[in-house]
């Protein structure tokens, strides 16, 4: 174990329970910056790869929504058809279905 290692106090800010390993010791916390280190981690590029992919996925539920929104309005689909396909696309986008 790293001299001066707190695992609370090493953590990285954007990835949970992931150790960073600019933070690992008291003299890299008390000079740490998120501007000076973490935009160019390796952990920060890996949670915007995270980030984007679940954005494209909750964009992607949203777009199918107004579809069946639109589908609704325009008279295409009853109600019940509508709630079942809404309830459905919102199961994919986060696997609740409420």
């Amino acid at each position: 174990m790293v001299k001066g290692f707190k695992y609370s106090e090493s953590l990285c800010f954007f990835l949970k329970d992931e150790v960073c390993p600019h933070r690992d010791t008291v003299e890299k916390r008390k000079s740490f910056s998120i501007a000076g280190r973490c935009f160019r981690c390796s952990l920060y590029r890996s949670f915007l790869i995270i980030s984007n992919e679940e954005d494209d996925r909750l964009m992607g539920g949203i777009d199918k929504i107004r579809e069946v929104e639109a589908r609704f309005e325009r008279g295409e689909i009853g109600e019940a058809e509508f709630r079942r396909l809404v309830n459905e696309i919102d199961y994919e986008i986060d696997g609740d279905s409420g």
